[in-house]
């Protein structure tokens, strides 16, 4: 806050320097509520100066204040144009991440119920082997017949001589 009041300050005496090296034009001249102390009515405002002139002294005093005032404005809008900008940038950002979410969630859902079919599937192949008689092996998986069993490669038994009846 003693910042601003010191750059107010600041402002102000710039303000002033200005108005006072401002020329006077020559329709300038006192008038008599400027020139009596005691003048019967209140004393406010000045007829010093017309219009156009007190236009022009005003612009000469401000001129500084009202460019940085523009130019902050200038900066302003270029930054609120430019956060719009990114909002509906990341809005839109946001609006492709949900809908590759969705898609990606909708692949992995495909991908599980696909999974749960091939699991289901294996699990019938399975049941069919045991029923004719296949047996799993414990070590590899593999399936196998009872008289493979004995010559299976995770027993390392080499398999059976053949016979000649």
């Amino acid at each position: 806050m003693i910042e601003q009041e010191s750059s107010n300050h600041q402002l102000l005496t710039e303000m002033v320097n200005r108005f006072l090296a401002w020329p006077l034009p020559q329709s300038v001249c006192a008038d008599l509520c400027a020139t009596d102390s005691n003048y019967r009515f209140p004393r406010s405002g000045t007829n010093l100066l017309n219009v156009y002139e007190a236009t022009s002294m005003l612009e000469h005093a401000t001129a500084p204040t009202l460019a940085e005032i523009e130019r902050l404005t200038r900066e302003d809008e270029l930054h609120w144009k430019t956060r719009r900008t990114l909002l509906s940038e990341r809005g839109n950002l946001r609006a492709e991440l949900d809908y590759f979410k969705s898609e990606a969630s909708g692949q992995v859902e495909s991908l599980d119920r696909e999974n749960t079919r091939l699991r289901a599937a294996l699990e019938r192949a399975e049941a069919k082997l045991l029923r004719a008689g296949y047996l799993c092996c414990g070590e590899c998986g593999a399936w196998l017949t009872t008289a493979m069993i004995g010559w299976h490669r995770c027993n390392e038994a080499a398999p059976p001589a053949e016979t000649k009846a």
